[in-house]
């Protein structure tokens, strides 16, 4: 399978009325001691759809306006003002990579592979 990269950019949060959130931009989010019990990593995920597909503009504005509602997912792993470990609000966004692949979808194997869990697209 030959998955071809057609973009990849940050999407930041998009605020209704053009005004930033009440929370202050530098404010963190403590983790909880499940949090920090685990590994710090960031989590991808893949969305794909059966034609006609929504248009990719459509669904970054709509992750743009999940992450103006849930602002530490475009936050960043780091530490707090006392050094504990974080989510700093910083709104800088959430990767979106807009791929192609020259597979049918029924072929596509639901579970993950051990190449697709080591490919780096961003």
């Amino acid at each position: 399978m030959k998955i071809t990269v057609q973009s990849s950019k940050a999407i930041k949060p998009a605020y209704g009325g053009g005004g930033a959130s009440s929370t202050a931009a530098d404010a963190a989010i403590p983790l909880t001691v499940f949090d920090k019990a685990n590994y710090d990593l960031y989590i991808s995920g893949i969305n794909f759809f059966r034609p006609p597909a929504p248009p990719n503009a459509t669904l970054a504005a709509g992750l743009a306006r999940a992450l103006a509602e849930y602002r530490e997912w475009a936050g960043r792993l780091g530490a707090d003002a006392a050094g504990s470990r974080a989510i700093l609000i910083t709104d800088a966004g959430a990767r979106f990579v807009e791929a192609t692949a020259d597979v049918a979808l029924c072929a596509v194997p639901l579970e993950p592979t051990p190449e697709s869990l080591n490919r780096r697209i961003c």
